[in-house]
């Protein structure tokens, strides 16, 4: 909701509400897709991460995949 996906959350488990949530939006004439997609990514992206901490491991591998799958679809991800 915070990102602007449209009407209220569809039923089912976490990964089967998105997708649908995200198709929704996607068909919404009045929505920019690309604006939710990139809120919902935004923490994800920006977050300040220590290189040198073994914790941020796994924030950095996902940060990758994220901009590695945006990349196959000829799309990046600006801050901001």
């Amino acid at each position: 909701m915070y990102a602007g996906a449209v009407g209220d959350p569809p039923e089912g488990s976490k990964h089967a509400k998105a997708l649908e949530w995200l198709r929704k939006t996607n068909k919404d004439e009045n929505i920019q897709p690309l604006d939710v997609v990139g809120r919902l990514i935004e923490n994800y992206m920006e977050e300040s991460l220590d290189l040198n901490n073994s914790w941020a491991e796994n924030k950095i591998k996902d940060r990758e995949k994220i901009s590695k799958t945006l990349a196959q679809c000829e799309l990046q991800y600006v801050k901001g």
